[in-house]
């Protein structure tokens, strides 16, 4: 299976390849499988650059799976943004505070809606100091 969707990724009409790969993977008994490979599928797709649209995305997640795959494509979007916003978050800590702003990652790996990450992202551009990004993660822990 890998390898095909390795071959697929460098090809052109990525989306057809993908989804019919994808199909494939009705045949596996085990739901938790055809999920995980499923992740798989999506994940090499979008981290060799060969970005697909929302639309082929979910095909690919439908093929795999006609009744649960637009809800794994959602999980793993959701899961991909708050990884994103995480790096964000980290990095503007880092730049707007150095090691005292890291020391608050450890609780803000813990959050993992993105409603949540952004707005804390937007906070740590806006504070005038480390202890007022304390005081607004101690908000969201209340």
């Amino acid at each position: 299976m890998t390898l095909l969707v390795l071959q697929a990724i460098f090809r052109p009409n990525l989306p057809f390849n993908l989804t019919a790969i994808a199909a494939l993977l009705r045949q596996l008994g085990d739901q938790v499988l055809r999920e995980q490979e499923l992740g798989r599928i999506l994940t090499y797709a979008t981290r060799a650059g060969q970005g697909l649209s929302v639309a082929e995305f979910n095909d690919v997640a439908t093929a795999a799976d006609p009744k649960g795959g637009g809800t794994i494509a959602m999980t793993l979007a959701e899961k991909w943004l708050a990884e994103g916003l995480h790096v964000a978050i980290e990095d503007a800590l880092h730049d707007r505070f150095g090691d005292a702003g890291l020391a608050l990652m450890a609780q803000i790996r813990l959050i993992t809606s993105s409603a949540s990450l952004r707005n804390i992202l937007r906070a740590i551009h806006r504070s005038t100091g480390i202890d007022e990004v304390r005081q607004g993660l101690e908000g969201l822990a209340s």
